[in-house]
């Protein structure tokens, strides 16, 4: 699918400020399973300085630096992107030194992805791993069913509300409320799955959603790390494996929005 995104994030300040620099995240990533044709990221006021690196988790950053006071910010990224992943089960699970293919492990693999242990408590009283284990059960320790059950059961057991601001929740917290957005239900989807040995880490980016809206919001969601596929894309708040309707701008292993 053809997507074309224009995106504008606009700041009004009553009084004129001086900016620190600033890390922007707006450009789509590009992999198997996307692919950015054309990327243009305008910022007002004109930066001091402006350049462009890979963040520590592979994200591309425009990295801006300003002189001056002023009264206002704007930031408009424009981009086309092409997704190819039609089918979001396209891969196999190979076998690796920890596990039989296909098979959950509760021994994590520092080398595949620090966060998997780095990012969670040990504590297998709290609650996200109280999921795990009964989802894990569930699915009879399968990795595929049990993405696919906790993906699901997150979209239907949590209702989905709107929070403009703030970071999102612990898992606790979302569990507890019952609610979340969807930054809220891609941070408890992350903590069960490393809750059993999964890695897992956080996307920001967009969903199509309801093709008719005219504008959207940003969307947030889960990947988890599969030998022989490499990181595949959950999303929790609507209860379905990642395919061709989503499109990633920036992921990390931390449980916080990527900064944009």
């Amino acid at each position: 699918m053809l997507f074309t995104i224009d995106h504008t994030t606009e700041y009004r300040f009553t009084r004129s400020v001086f900016f620190e620099p600033h890390l922007l995240r707006f450009c789509p990533r590009s992999d198997g399973s996307q692919r950015a044709l054309r990327y243009d990221l305008q910022i007002d006021p004109t930066p001091a300085g402006c350049t462009q690196s890979l963040d520590v988790d592979g994200n591309l950053v425009t990295v801006a630096w300003f002189n001056d006071l002023h009264d206002h910010l704007v930031l408009r990224a424009r981009a086309e992107v092409e997704t190819l992943r039609e089918n979001p089960y396209d891969f196999l699970v190979m076998q690796s030194k920890r596990s039989a293919a296909g098979r959950l492990s509760t021994a994590r693999s520092r080398a595949t992805c620090p966060c998997a242990a780095a990012c969670c408590g040990a504590d297998s009283r709290r609650p996200s791993a109280r999921v795990g284990r009964q989802l894990r059960g569930a699915s009879r320790g399968e990795v595929i069913p049990f993405l696919s059950r906790l993906t699901e059961t997150i979209c239907h057991r949590f209702k989905r509300v709107e929070r403009e601001q703030g970071s999102p929740w612990p898992a606790a917290t979302t569990i507890e409320q019952r609610q979340g957005a969807c930054r809220d239900l891609a941070v408890l989807w992350i903590d069960i799955c490393r809750a059993v040995g999964l890695a897992a880490r956080f996307v920001s980016g967009y969903y199509e959603g309801d093709p008719t809206r005219e504008k959207h919001h940003l969307h947030a969601w889960g990947e988890a790390y599969l030998p022989g596929a490499g990181w595949r894309g959950f999303d929790p708040t609507n209860g379905l494996a990642v395919g061709d309707r989503h499109i990633a701008v920036a992921a990390s292993a931390d449980r916080c929005t990527p900064r944009q």
